[in-house]
């Protein structure tokens, strides 16, 4: 009878999606000062909105190529005149945002990216946004500069030479160290944090942690309470002349249920399946749920130890797990 019951769980397999390939997407150059180019969980975004503290200048960028969640794209500006920030060409992860911190287990991020350049004044940074509702109004802005090309972040403290100081130094995240800056930007706090080893060309990290620092230690203005409601990548270009090449990015948001496999009467499901009432057997999930990968396994009705027998007893070897 238990063989019988969790046979009839077969089907549930995941049959996965092929993924969105560069001929699917709009690869022409856009240089308008608001244009946005849908691609997958992703939008290019040409947010210009300091250009008309410019004397003269440009921006202008295109997708490249997009394979499923992975993207590149190329941005070129050539700004000249004022000192404020002109263009924040960027990509936007529009999938898993509005989602609440306390419910968020990860962010992995991975950015291989090369400029050449002449003069400029910019930064190359992540840029997100926290709000006290899903959807609301900006209060808080988390920035984690991978490059400070003669720029500055935003600070609430300068020292006599002028130059920001830093809130925190010496923070240990993501495998590298940074220190951390804070202020307004009139609208909101701006927390950022600026690599202390100079620039990073190649990220492949968790950005989350980052999140649980300030939570931990701007408890004050960053809670767990709050919604992630922007996720951007890219570069704040001032002035001069740069052309940013991302030739890897890729970016995702997960929840806890993601990440946990429940035995249920129906059979073995992940959290994010019981909620919507679609209960299915992720059998590789499963297979990967052991101690060794890290995945939690919680059973309240006892089903572990009779799908462990059936797995090893009932299923070609090519679908069991490790002996």
């Amino acid at each position: 009878m238990k063989i019988f019951a969790l046979l009839g769980l077969l089907p549930i397999l995941h049959a996965e999606t092929s993924p969105i390939l560069t001929s699917e997407v709009d690869t022409s150059s856009h240089c308008g000062q608001w244009d946005t180019v849908t691609a997958g969980n992703y939008e290019l975004i040409l947010d210009q909105w300091g250009a008309s503290g410019a004397t003269s200048g440009t921006d202008c960028a295109q997708i490249t190529s997009l394979n499923g969640d992975t993207i590149a794209w190329k941005t070129t500006s050539s700004w000249a005149g004022g000192t404020g920030v002109k263009s924040f060409t960027n990509i936007q992860l529009n999938e898993g945002i509005n989602k609440q911190l306390s419910a968020i287990s990860k962010m992995p991020a991975v950015w291989d990216w090369s400029i050449s350049s002449t003069n400029i004044v910019a930064d190359v940074a992540f840029d997100l946004f926290t709000s006290n509702s899903a959807g609301g109004s900006n209060v808080n802005e988390i920035m984690i500069w991978l490059a400070n090309f003669n720029a500055g972040p935003i600070s609430s403290q300068y020292g006599s030479n002028g130059q920001p100081v830093p809130a925190a130094s010496n923070i240990n995240l993501g495998g590298h160290t940074w220190n951390l800056y804070s202020g307004s930007n009139g609208a909101n706090n701006v927390f950022s944090f600026l690599p202390t080893s100079g620039t990073i060309t190649s990220f492949n990290a968790d950005i989350f942690p980052f999140f649980q620092y300030l939570i931990q230690h701007e408890e004050s203005a960053v809670t767990s309470s709050q919604y992630l409601v922007t996720a951007q990548a890219g570069t704040e270009a001032t002035s001069g002349n740069a052309t940013l090449i991302t030739s890897s990015y890729s970016r995702s948001i997960r929840q806890y249920h993601e990440d946990t496999l429940i035995a249920t009467p129906l059979g073995i499901s992940s959290q994010g399946m019981l909620e919507s009432k679609q209960p299915q057997l992720n059998l590789r999930a499963y297979l990967k749920s052991s101690s060794a990968f890290g995945i939690p396994f919680r059973d309240p009705w006892g089903f572990q130890e009779t799908f462990h027998e059936w797995v090893s007893g009932a299923l070609p070897q090519c679908f069991r797990g490790p002996a």
